[in-house]
């Protein structure tokens, strides 16, 4: 009738994975009321210096803290064990499944009463069972010099050293492909963030890259870019000691074999190597305003796996065949062949 089937017998109760019933959204209670925007704090110091018309050099250090997150935390019914010790009852209350908040901090919740309206309840990092909140920690050391371009070359080479620390990456989270924004796996619960703490997902230790260019005449000219980067840090994501499962999210506690890993413990994905080269032709005769290139990507084609599969177990103690797997490659050579007019 108007769409749905009729005659049907409920076989069980409802049932959703993340407590929610297709019902609409309360606006009051889907966050804190005193939610802080995300941000970090940045210091930026550099040096360059000139050797001539020739050659420029230079030299930045960089440093991130992260002050304040976002993300859900869906371990709801610490609101109602919150209230209980305050006198109040938790039968009462009807908090949602998930409920957006700052990791770390203390915040103030309207959680809904069963009977209408609601209950206000301030959470602290201890009540939701957390040991310590959202921490990101970024230094680099960027390094560079230049050849300005000449009217016949041009060349520049930087290398960064960086470190990239911490529990929580962003508002993504890239090791398991989630991309959820503000909503990821991390902090749902507090056995999640056990362990948590290593170096993250986007950290690279080292990279070098080189671009020049070199023209022959007028006409033509060759250019070339090199990268070299080391690889970002593994992870094993496995169920809890002996197999357990606190919360129900299968494999997804930073515990690995029952031995605790945080993120990095597993080691690095390889080193990726990528030489691109490029060939532009401007005739004289369209006064070198028409151009004609070719571009090679990957020259070597080079196939390194970028990112592989985290997940170490399908149930418990029952090692997952993918584990330890390529899930993202480098991509392969190809070229482009491209006109276009000034």
């Amino acid at each position: 009738q108007n769409g749905r089937p009729t005659g049907l017998t409920q076989l069980g109760g409802l049932v959703s994975p993340d407590g929610e019933f297709g019902q609409p959204i309360d606006a009051q209670s889907v966050a804190a009321r005193d939610l802080k925007s995300q941000y970090q704090d940045e210091a930026i110091l550099g040096i360059d210096k000139a050797w001539g018309p020739e050659w420029v050099t230079g030299a930045k250090v960089t440093v991130r803290k992260l002050q304040a997150a976002i993300d859900d935390v869906c371990d709801t019914g610490k609101l109602q064990d919150k209230y209980a010790a305050e006198g109040g009852d938790p039968d009462s209350l009807l908090p949602p499944g998930c409920i957006i908040f700052n990791p770390g901090k203390t915040n103030t919740f309207d959680v809904p009463n069963v009977d209408g309206g609601y209950t206000r309840v301030k959470m602290s990092r201890e009540d939701w069972g957390f040991t310590e909140g959202a921490k990101r920690k970024y230094a680099a050391l960027d390094l560079y010099a230049e050849h300005p371009y000449d009217g016949k070359w041009w060349a520049r080479l930087d290398y960064t050293f960086a470190r990239s620390y911490g529990n929580t990456e962003g508002q993504v989270k890239s090791d398991i492909g989630q991309t959820d924004v503000s909503k990821t796996q991390d902090w749902d619960a507090a056995t999640l963030m056990e362990y948590s703490s290593g170096l993250l997902a986007n950290n690279r230790r080292h990279q070098i890259k080189f671009n020049g260019a070199y023209s022959f005449n007028t006409e033509w000219t060759v250019g070339a870019t090199v990268q070299i980067l080391s690889g970002t840090p593994k992870s094993c994501l496995g169920y809890y000691y002996n197999g357990d499962d606190p919360i129900g999210y299968g494999s997804s506690y930073h515990i690995c074999n029952s031995m605790p890993s945080p993120p990095g413990a597993a080691g690095n994905e390889p080193w990726t190597k990528r030489l691109d080269v490029a060939l532009s032709w401007r005739p004289a005769f369209a006064d070198h305003k028409l151009n004609f290139s070719v571009n090679a990507f990957n020259l070597f084609n080079e196939r390194k796996e970028r990112q592989s599969e985290y997940v170490y177990e399908d149930s418990p103690y029952s090692v997952a065949n993918n584990y330890g797997m390529g899930n993202y490659f480098e991509t392969p050579r190809f070229v482009r062949l491209s006109a276009s007019y000034d």
